[in-house]
């Protein structure tokens, strides 16, 4: 099963370097498809601290009148990093969500240039429903609400839908079934392949 997954997440990713080139919103409202991103984060709650791995597989975004961000997802999850002198299996608590709504209002978006694209930002409202965690497992009345202030960088890849789309997420979490339900969080999710698409610009410009 393992290395169904592993591939299904390569081949996601390899759709993403072989998509991306310029392009700019040709609509007022657009619908794209951010195929993974994959980051670090941390959680403050009232006694613990912990670093956290953050990841999405496949997600839609679809934007109204540049200003609305609509996007939803059918897997966010994160891997809690705990203290290291526990076991491997003590250390790491998985989280994985599959009905995830996002809610965006820009106060500002506006095109960058050719390499970066769209900056945007602005305050947000999520929900992560349908989880499964190495903690309580999986139940039907469990939910994470989320609200914060967003900062997107959007690439368009040309005549496609498919997009590079990083966050960077600042923001109060409530899980209504854990034992420390509020925390302050933020997330830095990152498509996996930016680094070759900058290595490969860079490297085209110097040989130009």
């Amino acid at each position: 099963m393992k290395k169904y997954l592993i591939v299904l997440i390569l081949l996601f990713c390899s759709l993403n370097i072989f998509s991306q080139s310029e392009s700019r919103l040709s609509n007022e409202n657009e619908l794209f498809i951010n195929l993974s991103a994959f980051g670090i984060g941390m959680k403050f709650s009232s006694n613990e601290n912990v670093w956290t791995i953050p990841y999405r597989l496949l997600n839609f975004y679809y934007i109204i009148d540049r200003r609305l961000g609509f996007q939803f997802s059918p897997l966010v999850g994160w891997v809690e990093l705990k203290s290291f002198n526990d076991s491997l299996s003590d250390m790491l608590s998985n989280t994985y969500n599959f009905f995830n709504f996002k809610f965006n209002y820009y106060l500002f978006m506006d095109y960058v240039n050719d390499t970066i694209g769209y900056l945007m930002l602005g305050p947000y409202i999520s929900t992560n429903y349908l989880n499964i965690d190495s903690i309580t497992g999986f139940d039907l009345n469990k939910i994470i609400m989320n609200v914060g202030f967003n900062i997107t960088m959007i690439k368009l890849a040309e005549n496609t839908p498919f997009t590079f789309l990083n966050e960077l997420d600042i923001g109060y979490r409530y899980t209504n079934y854990l034992e420390n339900k509020h925390s302050i969080y933020f997330t830095l999710k990152c498509d996996p392949f930016i680094i070759v698409y900058f290595f490969a610009k860079l490297t085209e410009a110097r040989y130009n």
